[in-house]
């Protein structure tokens, strides 16, 4: 549960995850869907003791939450996949440059939602 005295970036990630694991307890299995996501979660921010959530439109901060609240576990394993078979691949083929660009994309889509944004996506796309 996030600390309300505070409003900085940490305490309001931790109500991010917070929700965002909320509602993954309750719709692991089909998600809320890719329009109603950021409706459930405002939802849940809604029940904070703060006004900090009602300023924006906080997604869920973690690519992979993301896809996996949106469209379920296929969704999540799908979107994993995309990542884990190009992964194996150049490790396999000793593509060392590959597998470096994979994991630091792996890593940032824990902390952010980058393909839900232009930028991200261009990103992705043009070194990939």
């Amino acid at each position: 549960m996030p600390v309300f005295q505070e409003q900085n970036t940490t305490n309001i990630r931790i109500g991010i995850y917070a929700c965002s694991v909320e509602l993954l307890k309750s719709n692991w299995l089909k998600g809320v869907g890719p329009g109603s996501l950021q409706v459930a979660l405002n939802n849940c921010y809604s029940l904070y003791p703060t006004d900090v959530y009602k300023d924006k439109d906080f997604n869920t901060h973690n690519e992979f939450l993301n896809s996996w609240l949106s469209l379920g576990i296929a969704g999540f394993l799908l979107f994993t996949g995309a990542f884990l078979i190009p992964l194996r691949n150049a490790w396999n083929e000793k593509q060392e440059l590959y597998v470096i660009f994979l994991l630091l994309f792996f890593g940032c889509c824990l902390t952010e939602n980058l393909l839900s944004r232009q930028m991200g996506i261009v990103f992705y796309a043009l070194f990939n």
